[in-house]
């Protein structure tokens, strides 16, 4: 049976609960949660794509892309063709329901593999096609229902802590991530199963799901270590492996960009004074750049960045989403340890055994070779 009413509606598809046939609820061999009732039949949701969106939202990003080509050439600081052109590759494999089927299996082995405790719904063999996707149902509230939080008892930092590394796992280990996680695609679950443990996050819609080449994904790990560790020698070498290049030679304004934009997130209720003392910060390096460039009143500063990798959109856009979350409910949570913790193991990957050190002190440490050592 299928309930007419959808449980959500977006651009793409909509969402409704249905329950299958006795016949069709085996035994499920996953770390995920399910919540099943063998009297009832197997609770699944039903993800429909809307009759043609594919047609309409692909002509809307060609339209998109004449008109910011167009905003281009106007002035070179407006030109977004990398962001258009991502947006572009990305959506059309958003289209194709089956290519979300994978990703969610292949993020939910990830996960698990790296023992993150999240509930990634399971996907309903033979009930998968280009417009039409079965998963199993998840009880849950929305992750900014606070009322809800409080009264099931959630912890949020444990909760939190488990959706950022769920992120990090992704992106700095799989290389492979949910390149959309806003409020709406992240639940908190009720499940019986759960063991008393109210903090289990749920985590939904892989359809936006971005896939980073081994090359890149070791660089944006290095990016992460190296601005947690103050390593300038590590971001400068990051930028260089990814492709972003400045126009200025400044790394120690680099490395204080980067930990202002990746470090502890800011409680909700600090927001305001924060803001106001970022925005007094921002002006006074503004005025300091203008006066050392020699610039007069009216005259542009130079956009600090002369090229940046694509990837950079769908990576800034998952920081900017996760670290949103945190502040919405009111915790500091240190982002940037957490996310250079899992780049650390892809950098440790990246390194060939034999050059692996075999112990803390070089073995020449113990060679008497010098009068000053003796």
């Amino acid at each position: 049976s299928i309930d007419p009413e959808p449980l959500s509606t977006a651009s793409l598809a909509q969402v409704h609960r249905a329950t299958l046939k006795d016949d069709y609820n085996e035994q499920s061999s996953s770390s995920m949660t399910t919540d099943v009732d063998n009297r009832r039949g197997r609770e699944v949701v039903l993800k429909v794509q809307h009759r043609g969106v594919a047609s309409l939202m692909l002509q809307d990003m060609e339209n998109l892309r004449v008109i910011l080509e167009l905003l281009a050439k106007t002035d070179p600081d407006l030109d977004f063709s990398n962001v258009i052109s991502e947006y572009n590759q990305e959506v059309r494999k958003e289209l194709d329901f089956r290519m979300e089927a994978d990703n969610m299996q292949q993020v939910s082995d990830l996960l698990r593999k790296n023992n993150v405790h999240v509930i990634i719904p399971k996907t309903i063999p033979g009930m998968i096609t280009k417009r039409v996707l079965v998963m199993d149902f998840c009880k849950g509230f929305p992750v900014k229902d606070t009322k809800s939080m409080d009264e099931y008892d959630v912890n949020r930092e444990l909760l939190l802590e488990r959706i950022c590394k769920a992120w990090a796992i992704q992106m700095h280990v799989g290389g492979l991530f949910n390149a959309d996680p806003h409020g709406a695609n992240i639940l908190v679950s009720t499940s019986d199963d759960n063991d008393d443990d109210a903090s289990v996050p749920v985590l939904l819609d892989f359809g936006l799901t971005k896939r980073l080449d081994p090359p890149i994904k070791l660089a944006f790990a290095r990016l992460m270590h190296a601005s947690y560790e103050g390593d300038v020698d590590a971001l400068i070498q990051s930028f260089n492996e990814m492709g972003l290049k400045m126009n200025r030679h400044d790394p120690m304004e680099d490395m204080a960009a980067m930990r202002r934009g990746f470090g502890d997130t800011v409680p909700q209720k600090r927001v305001r004074e924060i803001q106001k003392e970022k925005s007094a910060n921002y002006k006074s390096r503004v005025k300091a750049q203008r006066a050392e460039a020699g610039l007069s009143k009216g005259q542009k500063l130079r956009n600090p960045v002369e090229a940046w990798p694509s990837e950079l959109v769908f990576f800034g856009r998952v920081t900017n989403m996760l670290r949103g979350l945190c502040s919405q409910l009111d915790i500091s949570y240190p982002y940037l340890k957490t996310m250079a913790e899992a780049a650390k193991e892809t950098i440790k990957a990246s390194v060939p055994l034999d050059e692996h050190a075999d112990g803390l002190v070089h073995h020449s440490a113990n060679t008497v070779s010098t009068n000053l050592q003796r």
